[in-house]
């Protein structure tokens, strides 16, 4: 950042102009404004709707440079609407639905050359206690089936990448009938018997990022309250049970009590896992504000004085311009 932009530092704010746009999710895609469960099928019935920005909204922050030093900014607050997401299809298409909110809306701005959603990999690179890459439960695999005669799945795990395994046995809870994988056909059930690959993890734990004059910047918004957003990351975590499917997100909850069920509940600024789907339950549904990244055209100026553009608030915002 020093390299390419003297003086700047990563939390600066910064007066970017995103102008007015709009957006609106895509209910086939599983993302919209909200939804209710529909109890016969198990899925949630989407409505969807027009999202819509105004300039200075938000306010922006350094966030860094990215690979072609090209310097990239974070919302200083989370985006006012939240996005729902739900069903086989949230999962599957959640990364590049909020990538392309962001885009749509905070992308387009003077100055701008693209936008996204903050993901892990932006706070791996800033906070020192989130790791670059996912955990992976100790390389424990789950492997799940449905056996002649059987009344529900049953599950098998190794501790050691499948060297040596367990005896297949009842799942201590979330028992099922059947087992799908999202966006798939039911790979078997109690009336066509059959097993699964084995199924490993992938996701980074609760870890709460550690409070400090960088890092705040991740856990509150500019008032100062603890905030709650998606980041474009998704998680795998295999169980007795089954298999969970979601997102990583950052939650302001709190206090953290020890055991965080469903990755719901913790400290302010943890990293938690939220389920969209899971093999032995089915659909959930999620809604969360969204945190762009806008990443700014290459070979422009920014102008920062210690008077009144120091970057040190919204008001004394360093000036970018061609």
């Amino acid at each position: 950042l020093e390299k390419y932009y003297g003086g700047l530092k990563i939390g600066d704010y910064v007066a970017y102009d995103e102008g007015t746009h709009s957006y609106t999710p895509d209910a086939s895609k599983g993302a919209g404004l909200s939804g209710t469960k529909d109890n016969e099928t198990g899925r949630y019935v989407i409505t969807t709707g027009e999202i819509t920005t105004s300039t200075n909204n938000l306010g922006w922050r350094v966030l860094g440079v990215n690979d072609s030093a090209e310097l990239e900014l974070i919302s200083d607050n989370p985006t006012t609407t939240s996005l729902y997401l739900a069903n086989d299809e949230g999962y599957l298409n959640g990364e590049a639905i909020l990538n392309e909110m962001c885009d749509s809306l905070y992308g387009k701005g003077n100055l701008a050359k693209s936008a996204r959603s903050l993901d892990i990999n932006d706070l791996s690179k800033i906070v020192d206690n989130i790791p670059s890459e996912p955990y992976t439960n100790n390389g424990r695999l789950f492997q799940y089936r449905c056996s002649e005669n059987g009344t529900y799945v049953e599950s098998r795990s190794s501790s050691d990448n499948g060297s040596t395994w367990s005896a297949y046995s009842k799942p201590p809870y979330g028992v099922s009938q059947s087992f799908r994988l999202p966006g798939e056909e039911v790979l078997f059930d109690v009336n066509n018997p059959g097993e699964s690959q084995p199924m490993g993890s992938s996701f980074y734990d609760y870890a709460q990022v550690i409070t400090s004059s960088v890092n705040d910047m991740f856990i509150y918004s500019s008032s100062g309250s603890p905030i709650t957003y998606y980041l474009a990351t998704k998680y795998i975590y295999a169980e007795q049970a089954g298999v969970s499917y979601g997102f990583q997100c950052i939650l302001e909850s709190g206090p953290f009590t020890g055991n965080i069920a469903n990755g719901h509940g913790g400290r302010e600024g943890t990293v938690s896992k939220n389920t969209i789907y899971s093999t032995y339950v089915g659909c959930y549904s999620l809604s969360y504000r969204v945190r762009p990244v806008v990443t700014i055209k290459s070979g422009i100026t920014v102008t920062k004085n210690t008077t009144d553009h120091d970057g040190s608030t919204l008001a004394k915002a360093c000036t970018i311009s061609e």
